[in-house]
């Protein structure tokens, strides 16, 4: 008996860790837009073409970052 309280004391509310999930995706999706925008920028091509992928990227992680928090 003793057993299963002891486990039962360690089980997180389902809120509590979806909660955590959610801002762990957020904080991954944040660092991989930034992480290629360096990444872009330190590409040898012209201004023009590097405007383009940088609205392309952050558009994309805009998108993302709408779709963890249920928007889409």
């Amino acid at each position: 008996m003793s057993n299963v309280r002891a486990r039962s004391a360690h089980i997180e509310p389902l809120g509590a860790s979806i909660g955590i999930s959610l801002i762990v995706s957020i904080l991954i999706t944040f660092l991989v837009v930034i992480l290629v925008l360096y990444l872009v920028d330190r590409l040898p091509i012209d201004r023009k073409a590097k405007q383009i992928v940088r609205v392309i990227v952050i558009i994309i992680g805009v998108l993302s970052l709408l779709k963890y928090i249920a928007v889409f």
